[in-house]
């Protein structure tokens, strides 16, 4: 199974950097995967065929063409981006939080519709996509398929995986800054001393991970692609992109923001750097090329949700966003990074420093939402995107300073220790579901089609996704907002655990029969046919 999915990166890798470092290629197996999904859409038939053709395939033909092992520095940071992977799947029983569950459930209809989805039952009554990202759904749906897992292991691997993929994006993006080995264990210190991105585990952010990996590697990918007209780097760069777009487009929509602002200060001072700007405009429209039939399915939010957007992009918009995403520690290191840079050699300061500046800007400009595109642009994701420019200045700060490395190393360690240990804490608490609760669902048996009374925040969340059984307070996402239609479920599910302390349902009660009980959780059925409940899309 490994194998089969790591096929296109072999390849790629093979083909755009065979000589360079391996560090991408997990990467880019996924990305090319994620953009395969829309493409297979269009065949009639399922994706039986296609992913095993495409996976075996590019395996064989990249095997053929690179004919070497990948190298020391890229299989230790595989090595740390696999470790982060194990130990974020079995630190708990399911994924943690609300979105984890909604995102596993898009898999099981990803799956279960051999790579067709036409909409989201039993997640949401819907029928058509509505430009919804399946990017990291796609790969726990893989996962689950090529691997044979269930859907609660599928959703815990699926959502693990994209944490350990970050690691690696970091990595390669500032292997790519200078091309040393330092870059590498800088980028993948810059993930495990912050907050956030691995903060995202313990809600169920997974798609914003994966969207931060494809566009933090597309943007080191472009500036390679612009500083040295290199044609490989500018296809990876729409490669990611395409990706980015696909799973969670707030980081390549803030990157195209800054990549724009720094083209133009940059062709201001050399007029000669108008071969790179036309290759990154080549490679923009080759991005967009690729994610052609999802662009197909894309409509205008409700006007609800795009009230509801604007609210919190206003809310959210302030600059303390900065230390409660990423901690004070990484923007202590920038600070002190950015004295030692301007200190011996300024001029390396330029780029990170401005990065930093317009990421800032974008986070804040949130408060009026002038720029069009603003409903991409959300302040807190806009805010782990400061790592980057701070992991570049801190190569820079620590490069030909091998004493000062290894101490900063040492105290970064400890940092990390602790920082994400809490993180493993705060996950496996807002994991909806206890033993009892999977018990209980895997011996219930409900017809099709049946509704099912829930709380919103217990482990009810996943029967969607364990059991293919729609629920009554379903995930709440904005692109459904407007969904609204009153519905009479036929079972009541309450969970053991309730992180967000709510309980709605009304069983047991006049018209509830218990079914199933065993410690907290409790199955009922509803005897009474006049039972109805609203279901609506934003509460």
């Amino acid at each position: 199974m490994a194998l089969l999915l790591l096929g296109p990166g072999v390849l790629l890798h093979a083909l755009l950097a065979p000589r360079r470092r391996a560090v991408e290629l997990p990467l880019l197996a996924a990305a090319v995967w994620v953009i395969a999904l829309w493409w297979i859409r269009l065949l009639p038939f399922g994706w039986r065929w296609p992913v095993l053709v495409l996976g075996a395939g590019s395996l064989c033909a990249g095997v053929i063409l690179w004919r070497r092992w990948p190298d020391p520095g890229s299989a230790l940071v595989w090595a740390v981006a696999a470790v982060v992977t194990v130990v974020l799947a079995h630190s708990a029983l399911v994924a943690p939080g609300v979105d984890a569950a909604a995102h596993t459930a898009i898999a099981r209809i990803v799956a279960e519709s051999q790579g067709h989805p036409q909409g989201f039952r039993p997640l949401w009554p819907i029928d058509e996509l509505r430009g919804y990202p399946l990017g990291q759904p796609t790969l726990t749906a893989l996962l689950a398929w090529l691997a044979g897992r269930d859907w609660r292991e599928a959703g815990l691997w699926g959502h693990a995986l994209a944490y350990g993929l970050v690691v690696v994006a970091f990595a390669a993006a500032v292997w790519r800054w200078r091309g040393t080995a330092l870059g590498l264990a800088i980028g993948v210190a810059a993930v495990l001393v912050a907050r956030a991105p691995l903060q995202f585990w313990t809600w169920g952010g997974a798609p914003n991970t994966l969207g931060i990996a494809f566009g933090v590697a597309g943007f080191a990918a472009g500036l390679d692609a612009f500083r040295r007209y290199d044609v490989r780097s500018a296809a990876a760069c729409a490669l990611y992109a395409a990706a980015g777009l696909l799973t969670h487009a707030v980081t390549v929509a803030a990157f195209a923001y800054c990549a724009a602002v720094l083209l133009a200060a940059a062709l201001l001072r050399d007029r000669g750097l108008l071969r790179g700007s036309g290759l990154l405009l080549a490679a923009a429209a080759f991005a967009a090329l690729l994610c052609a039939p999802y662009l197909m399915t894309v409509k205008p939010i409700d006007p609800r949700g795009a009230a509801w957007i604007r609210a919190w992009l206003r809310e959210s918009a302030m600059l303390r966003v900065l230390p409660r995403m990423l901690h004070d520690v990484p923007l202590i290191a920038g600070a002190a990074a950015l004295v030692a840079v301007l200190s011996r050699a300024p001029g390396r300061a330029v780029l990170p420093v401005s990065l930093a500046l317009l990421l800032v800007l974008l986070v804040l400009q949130g408060r009026v939402a002038a720029l069009p595109g603003s409903a991409l642009l959300y302040p807190d994701r806009i805010a782990v995107l400061l790592l980057y420019p701070i992991a570049l200045l801190s190569h820079d700060a620590l490069e030909s300073r091998p004493r000062a490395a290894a101490a900063v190393a040492v105290l970064l360690l400890v940092h990390a220790g602790i920082l994400q240990r809490q993180l493993l804490r705060d996950g496996t608490a807002h994991a909806l579901a206890t033993e009892a609760d999977l018990r209980v669902l895997a011996a219930a048996r409900l017809p099709e089609g049946c509704w099912v009374m829930n709380n919103y925040g217990d482990a009810g969340q996943w029967i969607p996704a364990l059991l293919g059984r729609p629920v009554t307070s379903p995930h709440i996402h904005v692109a459904f907002f407007g969904l609204e239609q009153r519905v009479h479920p036929c079972a009541a599910f309450r969970g053991e655990k309730r992180p967000y302390h709510v309980d709605t349902v009304t069983c047991p009660g006049p018209g509830c029969e218990l079914a199933l009980r065993e410690g907290g959780a409790e199955l009922f059925h509803i005897v009474d046919p006049a039972l109805s409940v609203e279901l609506a899309a934003q509460r």
